[in-house]
């Protein structure tokens, strides 16, 4: 008889796959992981399985991709950790613009760069807002575009010559609108 593998284990076999870029193999073996630790209890560590798992599938599956994450922000909320359910609506986001449902996936990016404000996550925030400036340009809003863009770059805590000269180039329309 076989020794059930831990959900820890589960969960480091499912990694090692998605470091080897074997994403079908990481999806199955996070789907595991977040079973068992369902089974044992941990609510919180199987919604962070099944965000792993939402990862895993986007560029395969983005439907299963969304269905993963789906209502796992809220497991996370309950259990007091903010960081993870931001995270999760910037991974239902991008399951959503995968999916073109893009107005979902502008607020889901919305959402998420707010609370990542809140919690003074300044380059995760950074990045939400540059994936909202990149779905507002596709439903064709280029001013709001342009805005979460510029703001995108002034979260950046670490701010390079590639981000100040774009940070100057975005102000060019913002002052050519107050002539």
């Amino acid at each position: 008889m076989s020794e059930t593998p831990s959900p820890a284990k589960l969960e480091a076999a499912a990694m090692k796959a998605y470091q080897r870029g074997d994403h079908d193999a990481a999806a199955e073996g996070f789907k595991a992981a977040e079973t068992a630790f369902k089974k044992s209890g941990d609510d919180c560590k199987a919604a962070e399985m099944a965000n792993n798992r939402s990862v895993a599938l986007l560029e395969t599956n983005p439907r299963e991709a969304f269905n993963a994450a789906a209502g796992t922000p809220a497991i996370f909320e309950r259990s007091g950790h903010l960081l993870q359910a931001a995270q999760a609506h910037g991974n239902i986001a991008a399951a959503l613009e995968a999916l073109n449902e893009l107005e979902r996936a502008r607020d889901q990016y919305r959402l998420c760069a707010e609370q990542l404000s809140e919690l003074g996550a300044a380059e995760l925030q950074a990045a939400a807002l540059q994936s909202l400036s990149k779905v507002q340009l596709k439903l064709g809003q280029p001013l709001p575009a342009l805005a979460a863009m510029e703001s995108g770059l002034e979260a950046q805590p670490r701010k390079g010559i590639r981000n100040r000269l774009l940070r100057r180039l975005l102000r060019i329309p913002d002052r050519m609108l107050k002539r």
